[in-house]
């Protein structure tokens, strides 16, 4: 699953859009709200939306465990890094991220 704040095509300074490198598995931000996602994942944004990813058999990602970032969150949260290779998967539009709400797929 792919977290992001910003549905244009070429988003804007400082936002992210839905076919970006760094993912997470569903079952990781499934029961969080907007908030506990943005915190676990030391994301700069509180993100707004979810999209589902398609990676093709092996293909060769990065993983890890998201660490601190001053200003954006506590981190925690196992993330995969498509390292560059993003444009070549598909990614679908999912659902608004609830503000207050936990996630639900």
């Amino acid at each position: 699953m792919r977290v992001f704040d910003s549905l244009e095509a070429i988003p804007p300074e400082g936002k992210s859009g839905i076919g970006g490198n760094w993912i997470m598995k569903q079952e990781d931000i499934a029961g969080l709200t907007a908030d506990e996602i943005h915190q676990l994942y030391a994301l700069p944004n509180q993100p707004l939306y979810v999209s589902k990813v398609t990676i093709p058999a092996n293909t060769t990602i990065r993983t890890g465990i998201c660490g601190p970032i001053e200003g954006f969150g506590n981190g925690g949260g196992l993330q995969f890094d498509l390292m560059g290779s993003a444009k070549s998967f598909t990614f679908e539009y999912f659902t608004d991220i609830p503000i207050s709400e936990p996630l639900q797929f």
